[in-house]
This record gives C-alpha cells, sequence and structure tokens, in this order.
C-alpha cells in the first residue's frame, strides 16, 4: 500500500490528463450551481474541491453523500457524481434522480454501473482500476481540477499543479521515513484515541482525511472536530470520563484567519493541561492545490505509519467488507432519496 503513497504526484498528474481529456466540449449552458455526490474514499475530493475553488469560483458550491437529492437542483446545477467502483447505491440513486431533473452531469469511476448508465451528453472522467477508493485520491482530485479547468475557461490550475508535483516528490521519502514527522506523531497517539482538529473553510476537509484514513488504514479509532465550533461545546466536554485517553492533533493552513490560528492554539493549550497529547501540522506551499494536498500526504503516512505499529494490513478493511455482504443479503436499496 506504501507504493500508492509513493505514487500520489503521478496519480494527481495522470487524473489532471484524464480530466481535461474527458472535457472535450463545453457544458450545454453555464451552471448557476455544483453540487458534489460522493460517499467514503470517494467523497473526500469533493471536500478537497470545494475548499479549492471557494476563492476562485462565483458559483455555491455543496457536497452531499446520501439522498435525498436537495430540491433546488435542476437544470442549471452541475451534480457531480464520484464513486470509484461505479456502484456505491447511495450516490447512483443521487445522480438518477438528477438525470431524472436534467441537471448537468460530470461522472467520475473506473467502471461499474456509473459508467454503464451514463449518457452521451455526460461528461465522463474514467479512473484506473485495481485500487481501493481512498487510494485513488489523486486520480480524482487531479481528475476534476483538469476536467474543470476545461469546462470553467477562467480556471487554471497548472502553477498550482507544478507546485504540488514538486513539493510531494521532496517530502514524500522524509513522510516515509521513521524520522519523519508523520511517523513521530503516529507513534505519540498510538495508545490514545486521536482528535484531528480543522478550522473550517481551511482545513477541515484535512481533519476528516486523518480521522477516516485512520479509522481504514490502522484500524484505529480517532475523530474529526472543527473550529470554531468546537469552541463552542466540545471545549466543556472533556470532564468525564476523567481517563479516557485523547490526544489532538491541530491542523493549520498559513491563510487561514489569525484569529482562528490564536483560537486554536488556546484550545491546545487547554486540553494540554489535562495531559493530552498535542500536535501541530501546517500546510506546506504557496498555491491552494498544494497546501491542500501537502496536508493529505501527511495524514496518508501518518496513517499508514500507525497501521505498521499496530500491526495491521492496511489494504483490508473487514468490517466495511461484511457490512456491504449484509445490505446486499437485504438487497436495501435506495430509489428517490427513499430506501426500497
Amino acid at each position: 500500500m506504501e507504493s500508492f503513497l509513493c505514487d500520489f504526484p503521478k496519480h494527481i498528474s495522470e487524473g489532471y490528463r484524464r480530466g481535461k481529456a474527458s472535457a472535450t466540449k463545453p457544458l450545454a449552458r453555464p451552471p448557476k450551481g455544483i453540487l458534489f455526490c460522493g460517499i467514503g474514499g470517494s467523497g473526500i475530493s469533493g471536500r478537497i474541491l470545494a475548499h479549492v475553488l471557494r476563492p476562485s469560483l462565483s458559483l455555491p458550491f455543496h457536497t452531499i453523500s446520501s439522498p435525498p437529492l436537495p430540491s433546488w437542483v435542476d437544470e442549471n446545477t452541475l451534480c457531480i457524481a464520484s464513486t470509484y467502483s461505479g456502484n456505491t447505491e447511495e450516490t447512483l440513486a443521487l445522480t438518477r434522480e438528477a438525470r431524472e431533473r436534467k441537471a448537468l452531469l460530470l461522472l467520475l469511476s473506473q467502471g461499474g454501473t456509473l459508467e454503464r448508465e451514463k449518457h452521451e451528453e455526460d461528461v465522463f472522467v474514467p479512473l484506473p482500476g485495481g485500487l481501493q477508493p481512498r487510494f485513488a485520491l489523486g486520480y480524482m482530485v487531479g481528475g476534476l481540477l483538469g476536467a474543470f479547468e476545461e469546462l470553467f475557461p477562467g480556471l487554471s490550475f497548472a502553477r498550482d499543479l507544478e507546485e504540488t508535483g514538486k513539493y510531494l516528490e521532496e517530502i514524500i521519502p522524509t513522510y516515509a521515513s521513521p524520522a519523519g514527522s508523520p511517523y513521530r506523531i503516529a507513534r505519540d497517539i498510538a495508545g490514545t484515541i486521536p482528535v484531528f482538529v480543522g478550522i473550517e473553510h481551511s482545513t477541515d476537509f484535512a481533519a476528516w482525511r486523518f480521522k477516516t484514513q485512520c479509522n481504514e488504514n490502522a484500524k484505529h479509532v480517532a475523530f474529526a472536530s472543527i473550529l470554531p465550533e468546537a469552541m463552542h461545546n466540545e471545549i466543556v466536554g472533556f470532564a468525564h470520563p476523567e481517563t479516557l485517553p485523547l490526544s489532538f492533533v491541530f491542523l493549520h493552513d498559513p491563510e487561514e484567519p489569525k484569529f482562528c490560528t490564536t483560537m486554536a492554539r488556546a484550545y491546545l493549550r487547554h486540553v494540554a493541561k489535562r495531559d493530552c497529547k498535542t500536535s501541530e501540522v501546517w500546510a506546506q506551499g504557496t498555491t491552494p492545490v498544494c497546501r491542500a494536498l501537502s496536508l493529505v500526504a501527511f495524514g496518508d503516512w501518518l496513517s499508514m505509519h500507525l497501521a505498521r505499529i499496530h500491526a495491521e494490513d492496511p489494504g483490508r478493511i473487514p468490517a466495511i467488507t461484511h457490512f456491504k455482504r449484509f445490505f446486499r443479503k437485504l438487497e436495501c436499496t435506495f430509489d428517490g432519496g427513499e430506501k426500497r
């Protein structure tokens, strides 16, 4: 599995090429809003795309993981459907309902039902097979950036991706090493319940990625928390139980509001007084794409080191496999947002 993380920069570049090649014609009409539909490892790319586009895109951008489809989706909405397998029930249901409402569709998959049901007017970005969804993130993010560059001529990510590729190629050997910071933090949190603290509109997507990668790769319980919301409730919740072994990893972006940096530091001091282990991770780079994906790479390697510390196979996800088999036996599906 480490080879997938080592090839992350190549995945981004190849995904970008595939996205640009797939979006060969402009949208039939300019959208008035964008909705990303995806869940699990196929869904995190939407959170990252929304973060990257926030400074430059004037359209509202929302993400959703399961039905029902929001009532405002119509023929003037661009709906992005991302399911690596092409068979994710939640995403298929959302896509079918979006098609019924005549929404514009941008699809990402390595095949499956999503590809079989695509229409000629849809933009379809093909992903390579043989991966688990969470290890295909580079292809998905790159594919979305490439497609958006073609669909929205005012956007350009060439500089972002050039910086991202160079930075990741240089830093990944350090991230992969026991001498690197990802290993150090993994070692520190191995006997604890880590809480990854992000800042809304800055590193919230990264907190979720860190959490889910620790869950799946390391089989380790972990949680994500978002500031400033946590300062209005969560901060008072550490009195009971007294012996809960928590640790906190605060995720920062150099462009985050100074107010939020000060708030995060205050939160760090608060939990440190309760003898919780604390760490800080800062995004690197000058462009939004580089800063976002530098955090993703850090978290992915942290989870990989944590898996090795626990002697866990990062590729195995037995609980998820069991859950999917159980639901297939019950023939549970979504139909227009309702389970039948």
